[in-house]
């Protein structure tokens, strides 16, 4: 099974965003039997996934809070007071 673990994830993984993907498209359209149908297959598809890809489906947004320290290195040279040359 783990030489074919990779295959089995975007096989679910496929199903999953085809089930998430009608649920969005015909929300309005679908009977309460369909759509609860639909319902209980996208949590049985999302718990058979693994779980390395779960977390990185259920982790929304951007963190920008990662990056705010970050920032180039420059390194300059004192000509006259007030003046600097970048090296």
């Amino acid at each position: 099974m783990d030489s074919y673990k990779w295959l089995y994830n975007i096989i679910i993984l496929t199903l999953y965003f085809l089930v998430l993907d009608t649920i969005q498209k015909l929300s309005g359209e679908l009977s309460n039997d369909t759509a609860s149908v639909l319902n209980a297959m996208e949590r049985i598809l999302f718990s058979r996934i693994d779980n390395s890809i779960r977390f990185h489906i259920r982790k929304q947004g951007i963190s920008i809070v990662n990056n705010i320290y970050s920032g180039f290195d420059t390194e300059f040279n004192t000509m006259d007071i007030g003046k600097n040359s970048l090296i």
